[in-house]
């Protein structure tokens, strides 16, 4: 006598190849995430090193425009950071603004 196969004789198996899944997607990202971890951020090779800054203009906090081109040859400091950058952009704000004073003060000497 043959037994007919039903869904509920297979549902077990299907949870099994969903769960074997999960495990192999988390296995996956952790080992990505491990490796990536292990990296060393300034070892990656910057195209820009050593060459010429590129020619940009931004608007002004006090109205106009500053064109880059216009401070070649002129020492210029340009951080760029953004919200999620915690703590290091926050704790790297007050250095840069007690440069830029000491740098005022000393152009007016």
């Amino acid at each position: 006598m043959t037994t007919v196969p039903t869904p509920e004789n297979h549902r077990p198996a299907t949870q099994f190849y969903i769960l074997a899944l999960v495990v192999a997607v988390a296995i996956a990202v952790i080992g990505v995430l491990a490796f990536g971890l292990t990296r060393d951020p300034r070892a990656i090779p910057s195209p820009l090193i050593g060459r010429p800054m590129p020619d940009f203009s931004f608007a002004l906090f006090s109205g106009g425009t500053l064109n880059t081109r216009a401070l070649r040859r002129k020492v210029m400091i340009v951080n760029f950071w953004a919200s999620w950058c915690y703590p290091a952009c926050y704790e790297e704000a007050p250095r840069l603004q007690r440069m830029w004073s000491f740098t005022e003060n000393a152009a007016s000497w």
